[in-house]
């Protein structure tokens, strides 16, 4: 089916062949960028939470040291002060 210009259906097709590359090309370039922001923020986010789990993990040791500072002086410290002054 020829058209007086000259466009013919072989031109369309070949043509929207090309488009179809091209649009290909960019999705797959911008597909490629997009995974590499990820791949870097999934590694910053990593690396955030391993220092948010150490820093948990150091405020549990803290507290647990407090703890045993205060059972020290309710157990041991303040029963041995009330002795000493002759209190009850």
């Amino acid at each position: 089916m020829a058209d007086t210009d000259g466009i013919t259906t072989q031109v369309l097709l070949t043509h929207m062949q090309g488009m179809e590359q091209r649009l290909t090309e960019k999705i797959e370039g911008v597909e490629s960028r997009l995974n590499g922001k990820i791949d870097g923020v999934e590694a910053r986010l990593e690396k955030r939470i391993d220092g948010v789990e150490r820093k948990v993990d150091m405020a549990l040791i803290q507290i647990g040291n407090i703890d045993e500072r205060l059972d020290d002086l309710e157990v041991v410290q303040v029963p041995k002060l009330k002795k000493a002054v002759g209190m009850r």
